[in-house]
């Protein structure tokens, strides 16, 4: 039987990848796919649990209709696309393998369509992604269910998100939730609303989100859970709940390896983590995550991965927060400006930090984010005070600053205290969270 011989490959699958032997597990998914999709009544349901999918039915969740419609062999040319972003290689392939799908009569499966849009999407074509959404939505007819209908919908918010419109991708996911969506999507659906409120610096709104539905406490059995966790990661980072965020994160990062995803491009969580781990003083974590996330990036290659790993790795380097504020764009431009000009300041470098706080400032007003457009004020810091917290944040003690200024520990601590003012941070921990 078709449904036994899927679920012995999916329990292979497992093993391997516990094992390591993570191209040997692509290997059997994509055997199994061509065997499946030969047969004449297999539905996407059917293959659920062959590869990680935000989004994707679990198996079990449906059973094929007594009538079904074949897949199209294409399905396994966008399975493949996901497969290869999955483990960050090859993202040229990826793309062309994308293309391939939604340039054939396949494009209107459900399932051919998530997987070739996403493919893009994490292959830094987010526009590209976003196009083909608009494609569909213009194409009579082609929204056939209201899984469909929803799954459409949810693609164009996230895609709206990532090319900088949060406040879009806030209504039409506020929507879709009032309006009851298909439950395969409920889970997501929260998270990329949540991540949305996030971007816009509704962080109450998120909050209340996670609590309403229930996704506040564990979430091991939740739909979608590293998703789930990564979006509650980024809702306590942005609250200062630092700790709370390190677990989120790493609890998804956990997660994400059961399925031998190691693309940060489907989700940034050792940057994310990074900069927790950072913000919680534990300077060499942070650097190991952060530089771990840089070499996948870069291997993959897409502008937003290496953005946000070059974001986590150069805390304390303006050339690496230059560099990837030329690669991200939204919310994330706007915190990675933030943070050059809170660096730029800690040196003194006050007309170099003004300007990055203006572009901050910018980036916020131009998503609708007061928080962040009101956060970026543009610190004055003197010439000894942006020595001073310079050297905080390299971690050295005020009495060790003192001796190294050649100034008593008591002027040291009066500087301090200015900078924590005008950088609006409450005392040393602040000053390194910031």
């Amino acid at each position: 039987m078709l449904e036994e011989w899927v679920e012995s490959a999916r329990a292979l699958r497992l093993r391997l990848v516990e094992g390591g032997r993570w191209a040997e597990a692509d290997r059997v998914v994509t055997e199994v796919l061509g065997r499946a999709l030969a047969e004449e009544a297999v539905t996407g349901p059917m293959l659920a649990g062959l590869s990680y999918v935000a989004g994707g039915p679990r198996p079990g969740s449906a059973r094929c209709p007594d009538r079904a419609e074949p897949l199209p062999p294409q399905r396994e040319l966008a399975m493949r696309a996901i497969l290869l972003a999955n483990r960050g290689v090859d993202r040229a392939g990826s793309v062309e393998l994308a293309g391939r799908v939604l340039d054939s009569a396949a494009w209107s499966e459900p399932g051919c369509f998530w997987y070739a849009v996403l493919a893009l999407a994490y292959a830094g074509e987010p526009g590209l992604a976003r196009e083909h959404c608009a494609r569909a939505a213009r194409t009579a007819g082609w929204a056939g269910s209201v899984r469909q209908r929803d799954s459409l919908v949810l693609l164009t918010a996230r895609l709206d998100t990532w090319n900088g419109a949060p406040g879009q991708a806030v209504r039409a996911l506020e929507s879709l939730l009032g309006n009851g969506v298909h439950p395969q999507f409920a889970g997501l659906t929260v998270a990329w609303l949540a991540a949305a409120l996030v971007d816009l610096g509704e962080l109450d709104r998120a909050r209340e989100l996670f609590r309403d539905h229930g996704l506040d406490g564990g979430l091991a059995s939740a739909a979608d859970r590293a998703e789930l966790l990564f979006a509650r990661g980024g809702l306590y980072r942005a609250l200062g709940q630092f700790s709370l965020a390190y677990q989120d994160f790493l609890a998804c990062g956990r997660a994400l390896d059961g399925w031998a995803v190691v693309n940060p491009a489907v989700l940034p969580w050792r940057s994310r983590a990074a900069l927790c781990a950072h913000a919680l003083q534990r300077a060499p974590l942070a650097t190991s995550l952060a530089r771990a996330e840089l070499v996948a990036a870069r291997r993959w290659g897409s502008p937003r991965a290496i953005g946000l790993a070059l974001h986590a790795a150069g805390w304390d380097s303006a050339a690496q927060l230059a560099e990837a504020a030329d690669l991200v764009r939204g919310a994330e431009l706007a915190q990675v400006r933030h943070d050059l000009g809170v660096l730029l300041s800690a040196r003194g470098q006050r007309l170099a930090a003004e300007d990055a706080f203006t572009a901050a400032r910018e980036a916020a007003r131009l998503i609708g984010n007061s928080r962040w457009a009101h956060r970026t004020s543009g610190p004055r810091l003197t010439g000894q005070e942006g020595r001073i917290a310079a050297l905080v944040r390299a971690g050295l003690s005020n009495k060790e600053i003192a001796a190294r200024l050649g100034v008593v520990t008591r002027t040291v601590e009066l500087h301090l205290s200015q900078v924590y003012r005008k950088l609006g941070v409450a005392g040393r921990d602040g000053l390194l969270r910031s």
